[in-house]
């Protein structure tokens, strides 16, 4: 199996700086693995867990929702009709983004630099 790489350089953005450049790393045998549509149900299935409540309760306070774990399986049931060119396309598309939002999400690098500068005034 192979692997697909791209650099890219993060922006800066107001409430988030982030200086360093980072590399988005496409894992194909993690994709195959997590874009059967057998693993998707399983997924969606233990969303909707006590289990897994108890965890989200106790991670963040809160139940997360599991709309993400719908709109995952409607796109590997989307998929499951396309070519196989179409379909690495498309996961790629989706793995890509998935990673930039994460990158431009808060992160405890985020807390740290703010508590630095709380601490300097």
């Amino acid at each position: 199996m192979s692997a697909t790489t791209v650099t890219t350089t993060t922006t800066t953005t107001p409430e988030h700086t982030r200086q360093n450049s980072a590399t988005f790393r496409l894992d194909e045998e993690r994709v195959q693995e997590n874009y059967r549509f057998g693993k998707a149900i399983d997924d969606l299935w233990r969303c909707y867990t006590v289990g897994y409540h108890v965890l989200d309760y106790y991670r963040y306070g809160y139940r997360r929702s599991c709309a993400d774990k719908w709109d995952h399986v409607k796109f590997c049931m989307k998929i499951n009709t396309m070519s196989e060119e179409e379909k690495q396309r498309e996961i790629y598309k989706r793995e890509k983004a998935k990673w930039e939002a994460k990158r431009q999400a808060p992160n405890l690098a985020d807390i740290w630099e703010e508590r630095r500068q709380a601490r300097h005034t």
